[in-house]
């Protein structure tokens, strides 16, 4: 876990540098100036872990290859940070345009053909949200089975959060802030729910540390 969470304090380090050398307009415009044609067969199928359902179904699995506990955790860090990213969204920051509706008139933005674009809603990202909230979780359960296999796995599940944010930017649905931020509350969420779930108040809960194979033996 510390690997994950150290390449994201870099993360955080070097998009708040971004945020705070560069317009908005500016770091997406040069993104969206970026673009090439595998990028625009990858970033739109890849965009899409950031959604519900890749979420509900790790939690599926983790009923079958962990217990209770994980799963419940999975879904209690999916509907607390989703919860607070709508929130965000439709009563603090709801004039908040997506970038199709804030260029309109002022800037030809590239688009990917076939995508369906959305106008309003724009910060935070919901599904930077998701996807960096899934990654975490992941990070935090990941064996320690091997410093070297450890190191890889957590790299890559940290690439993949990264590169789902970035599709979002990519695809000209969000602003790097909105990423950015959404990140941080799919991160801090997890963590707290994470800590506060799996502390030993809730051991002597024997269903809860039990995956679904285990509790079916229980009651043969």
């Amino acid at each position: 876990m510390s690997l994950f969470l150290k390449l994201y304090g870099l993360f955080l380090l070097a998009g708040g540098l971004i945020l705070a050398s560069f317009t908005k307009e500016e770091i997406f415009l040069y993104i969206n100036t970026h673009h090439s044609t595998s990028g625009d067969l990858f970033f739109p199928v890849i965009t899409h872990l950031g959604g519900g359902v890749v979420t509900l179904l790790i939690a599926g699995a983790s009923l079958f290859l962990l217990n209770f506990r994980k799963a419940i955790i999975v879904l209690a860090s999916f509907l607390l940070s989703g919860g607070i990213v709508q929130l965000l969204k439709r009563l603090v920051f709801n004039d908040e345009y997506r970038p199709i509706k804030y260029f309109e008139g002022i800037e030809n933005i590239y688009l990917i053909p076939g995508m369906d674009m959305h106008q309003f809603h724009s910060f935070p990202s919901g599904h930077s949200t998701t996807i960096f909230s899934l990654c975490c979780f992941l990070a935090l359960v990941t064996p320690s089975a091997g410093k070297t296999r450890r190191a890889v796995i957590g790299i890559l599940i940290f690439l993949t959060a990264v590169l789902v944010a970035m599709s979002r930017v990519y695809i000209s649905q969000h602003f790097f802030g909105d990423i950015y931020v959404g990140s941080l509350i799919g991160v801090l969420v997890t963590l707290l729910v994470f800590r506060y779930l799996n502390s030993a108040r809730f051991d002597e809960i024997s269903w809860l540390n039990a995956n679904i194979r285990q509790a079916l033996r229980r009651r043969e």
